[in-house]
């Protein structure tokens, strides 16, 4: 099974290409591949891609986080 986003400017439209009428539209990544992995859940029971997808987007966002916060600290921190 393959479940596809397709990024635009504005937002992320989730396409399953073993499901023709489901379509879901999410703003953001980390959104879309939790919306993916809920459709895989409901209609794909023992497929893992979406889920694994969607598990490696939030860390990813909290990667970026955490060095956005680290960022803020510098100021602070003597080498």
């Amino acid at each position: 099974m393959a479940i596809k986003l397709d990024f635009t400017s504005e937002s992320v439209v989730i396409v399953c290409d073993k499901c023709p009428s489901y379509r879901a539209v999410r703003v953001g990544r980390v959104p879309a591949w939790a919306a993916a992995a809920d459709h895989e859940r409901a209609a794909h029971d023992g497929e893992k891609q979406a889920t694994l997808a969607y598990g490696m987007a939030r860390m990813r966002e909290l990667q970026d986080n955490l060095k956005k916060e680290a960022a803020k600290l510098s100021p602070y921190v003597s080498t």
